[in-house]
């Protein structure tokens, strides 16, 4: 009887272990937490971005670009002739913001993505190791940081071409229709 009480208190006591041990610790739910509501907000922040009228200032320039690119070396006025170097510029700097913005859109969703997975192995009880949680989500932390660095560096050049190419619009587009008159 005596051993049958020992061996119930052991196997008693294993269990109590192991189900404390397969538990995730919650400060580590709650820090997947934040990190998935600190993303979201990031995630927002970059859809916010005016991605269509950056698309469409690309366009027009490459547009304007076809018709007299090849006239660059009959201009005669060299401020014009500045002034319509930095225009066709913007075709290339909009080119690589556009692919930019998709390249960081795709990051969002491999992000948001990988969140999501750390959240369901956690209760599931796949991921159960807080090491191992602490590492995967500080990886998660330093990407999301990297993409919104990221996400505010893009903007900020974007807005720095727009001003460029609503600075020199009506000057390039002028000469484009007398060009295209003659």
């Amino acid at each position: 009887m005596k051993n049958i009480s020992v061996n119930f208190i052991i196997i008693l006591g294993l269990i109590i272990f192991y189900s404390c041990n397969s538990s995730v610790p919650k400060e580590c739910i709650e820090r997947a937490d934040s990190l998935k509501q600190q993303l979201d907000i990031a995630h927002k922040e970059f859809l916010a971005i005016p991605y269509a009228e950056y698309d469409q200032i690309h366009k027009k320039v490459k547009e304007t670009n076809a018709i007299f690119k090849t006239h660059i070396f009959n201009i005669k006025d060299e401020t014009f002739k500045t002034t319509f170097s930095q225009y066709t510029d913007l075709e290339k700097e909009y080119k690589r913001i556009l692919k930019r913005y998709k390249n960081i859109a795709e990051e969002f969703d491999v992000s948001i993505k990988q969140i999501d997975n750390i959240k369901e192995d956690m209760k599931s009880g796949a991921l159960n190791e807080k090491d191992k949680i602490e590492i995967y989500l500080n990886q998660e932390k330093a990407a999301m940081q990297y993409l919104t660095q990221t996400m505010k560096d893009l903007f900020v050049d974007a807005e720095k071409q727009k001003n460029n190419f609503l600075q020199s619009k009506e000057a390039v587009e002028k000469f484009a229709e007398e060009l295209v008159k003659n």
